[in-house]
């Protein structure tokens, strides 16, 4: 996972924001962030834990990707009970941008909260200028979505479900995530899924949004 997953850095971190920009010129992106269920069986132990809000038994994972869909951080570990920015907030990437390790910003939807390096839509823009806001923040996302999308297409038991306990499902799904990234370097024609966020609109549900969106964090 460290050798094939990872940030953008120097010359490639340049070409990541161009790419980004020429999307619906969003400047400073290096990345689009979302979490998402891998389904498994019900595990022996805390399964309660592992119920997501749909109901079912999975692990919720973590995924950054770039503009190619190529995956650029990946946390697989937390029962999927745990929320996005939970998840987000205990990461090694949130201490990385907090601390300007990285720099540039990061792209995410409204579950998360809002900080000077991870941008979220507007709720109610009042405005044109929200209102292009939002546009270009929703286009310039959509490759987090088609990633995750891709990847499920690809390798069916992230969609179908992992019938092993949560550490062992967590090693396949690491694995998939490798191969996916591999894929992409290759070069590898993929079918373009039905996006996994057009089942989920990036305005989330007021209960499950981050009290911290409202306003930037210093």
């Amino acid at each position: 996972m460290d050798d094939y997953v990872q940030m953008p850095s120097g010359a490639r971190q340049h070409t990541v924001r161009q790419r980004f920009f020429e999307v619906a010129e969003f400047p400073d992106v290096v990345g689009c962030i979302d979490g998402t269920h891998f389904k498994i069986k019900a595990p022996s132990a805390y399964q309660n834990a592992f119920v997501n809000r749909k109901g079912y038994h999975s692990i919720n994972a973590q995924i950054v990707c770039d503009h190619e869909l190529k995956m650029t951080n990946c946390v697989i570990k937390w029962p999927g009970s745990k929320h996005d920015s939970f998840i987000l907030r205990q990461s090694n990437l949130w201490a990385a941008f907090e601390e300007g390790t990285i720099t540039g910003m990061l792209l995410a939807d409204s579950g998360y909260p809002l900080r000077k390096w991870l941008m979220t839509p507007l709720l109610n823009p009042a405005n044109d200028a929200e209102d292009r806001y939002n546009n270009a923040h929703i286009k310039t996302r959509n490759a987090v979505e088609r990633c995750i999308g891709v990847l499920k297409r690809r390798w069916a038991c992230l969609q179908k479900g992992i019938t092993m306990e949560p550490d062992r499902a967590a090693v396949v799904a690491g694995a998939c995530v490798v191969l996916h990234n591999l894929t992409i370097q290759w070069k590898v024609p993929y079918e373009e899924p039905a996006v996994e966020g057009q089942e989920e609109n990036q305005l989330i549900p007021e209960n499950h949004r981050s009290p911290a969106g409202a306003t930037v964090q210093s």
